[in-house]
């Protein structure tokens, strides 16, 4: 007789989480898409949204292109 309870029991509570998440996933909303305003086309808010990529504006920093000295020779000097 307890198996029988316990199972009773474990079935309400399963069928109570099934009803519950039910009801909660049937009134959770989404993101909804943001509006585009009237007399503005997609590239402007495009330009407006994005910000500028960080890597624009770095230094050059490479040093291979600073420690080559034979870059200006016309013949290999071991030949």
């Amino acid at each position: 007789m307890d198996k029988k309870l316990l199972y009773l029991f474990l079935i309400i509570i399963a069928a109570g989480l099934i009803a519950a998440g039910y009801f909660y996933f049937k009134n959770y909303k989404t993101a909804e898409a943001p509006v585009v305003p009237s007399g503005g086309t997609v590239e402007n808010l495009i330009d407006k949204v994005t910000p500028p990529s960080p890597t624009e504006k770095l230094p050059d920093t490479n040093p291979v292109n600073k420690t080559n000295p034979f870059k200006n020779l016309k013949t290999n000097p071991f030949e």
